[in-house]
């Protein structure tokens, strides 16, 4: 007798651990009243090699797949090795898949879910044909009840060939954004930028940056040398998308681009990567030489002092030109050239202005069609119809 009362013993206490465990993996589910129940026991509880899932109402929000599970408290469980796990959206979509952590806190009354050195993959529709979102960071932390997914600490995601690099990150319409805050880094094939505040928009697929923006072009086949043409930009915001292939993009507010030492300042512009030209407008100024490294060869008069000022200015960098929408003035100590058009050659170092020409210089004035001047040796040749007038 007392052999069968220890079997029956035995069978009684693994029934009732299995209940145990079937509360704790129907936690989320719409069966609240086991979850109170649930929540009066106050031992420890611990079990290997389970899967958890967070409901609401009757449809999933995540799921988790973890090697080992202890109840610390009565809301406050630990996983440790999640294998994999996924996050749903509002239509039961996966939105981030193949998740892995080394450990992850599940609060159950707060239905939050936080996961510590975690990978993953981000899913949207409108990137299927894009390339894996990927997705590494030190924290993860899902909150179901505002529908919150956030990043924290050495956030990298990557898509080919392009990565960004944070420290905070958010989820946004649980599919659509993802928003970087308190400074990134961006880098593709042959753009880096580092500011403030970024945006991935998966749907329309493009990426908005704020906050003084340092844009850094690299090797492209123009303007640096014979085969690059690289160039530094500073600005207040930009908007870069790639589609097709074909990248773009547009940039406004205080921009200063330096490119072969000269520095351009305008309030807006656009970059074609695939046409390799870009347009800036809106008062857009030229400041010719490096400040560091001013020419002084021969009886040169060009000094970093020498300004062109016109309304927009169009550049090649393929085929190293620039052109200049005017009215538009040249300046430096002594000389001033006014006129309608110009236009600059970067391999010779020239700059041509044309229609209305008017020349000041040492109280004389000259008026010509055309002027061409030699921004290296700082001569200048006029030509075409040459009226002058010298004041005594």
């Amino acid at each position: 007798m007392k052999k069968i009362s220890l079997i029956i013993t035995s069978v009684i206490a693994s029934a009732f651990l299995v209940f145990l465990v079937f509360l704790f993996l129907k936690h989320y589910g719409p069966r609240k009243e086991i979850m109170d129940t649930m929540r009066k026991f106050s031992a420890l509880m611990e079990i290997e090699n389970l899967q958890i899932k967070g409901w609401e109402s009757e449809n999933p929000r995540w799921q988790i797949n973890a090697s080992n599970a202890t109840m610390k408290e009565k809301d406050y469980v630990v996983l440790k090795n999640v294998t994999s796990g996924c996050i749903y959206n509002d239509y039961q979509e996966k939105i981030l898949n193949s998740l892995t952590a080394e450990k992850a806190d599940v609060r159950l009354r707060r239905k939050q879910v936080e996961l510590f050195g975690v990978t993953g993959v981000f899913i949207s529709n409108a990137f299927n044909n894009s390339g894996l979102i990927q997705i590494k960071a030190g924290v993860l932390s899902y909150n179901e009840r505002d529908k919150k997914i956030s990043f924290y600490n050495d956030i990298v995601i990557e898509q080919g060939t392009k990565y960004i690099k944070a420290n905070l990150c958010n989820i946004e319409n649980m599919s659509e954004r993802i928003r970087f805050y308190n400074g990134f880094q961006f880098r593709s094939e042959d753009v880096s930028v580092n500011g403030q505040e970024l945006i991935f928009n998966m749907k329309d697929d493009y990426i908005e940056m704020r906050g003084n923006l340092n844009v850094i072009q690299n090797d492209i086949g123009g303007m640096d040398g014979e085969n690059s043409s690289s160039f530094k930009l500073n600005c207040n915001e930009l908007l870069y998308s790639k589609k097709e292939d074909k990248d773009s993009m547009n940039f406004s507010g205080k921009i200063k681009l330096v490119s072969q030492g000269n520095v351009i300042k305008a309030k807006r512009g656009s970059y074609w990567g695939y046409k390799q030209q870009l347009l800036l407008d809106g008062d857009v100024s030229v400041a010719f030489g490096d400040p560091e490294n001013i020419i002084t060869k021969g009886n040169s008069v060009i000094t970093k002092n020498s300004l062109l000022k016109g309304l927009r200015i169009f550049v090649d960098t393929k085929r190293k030109n620039m052109n200049i929408a005017g009215p538009l003035t040249f300046t430096q100590p002594g000389l001033e050239i006014s006129a309608l058009t110009g236009f600059y050659d970067f391999k010779a170092n020239r700059l041509y202005l044309t229609n209305s020409v008017e020349i000041k210089h040492n109280e004389k004035l000259l008026k010509c069609k055309k002027v061409i001047i030699d921004i290296v040796t700082g001569t200048f040749e006029a030509t075409g119809q040459i009226y002058t007038k010298i004041t005594i």
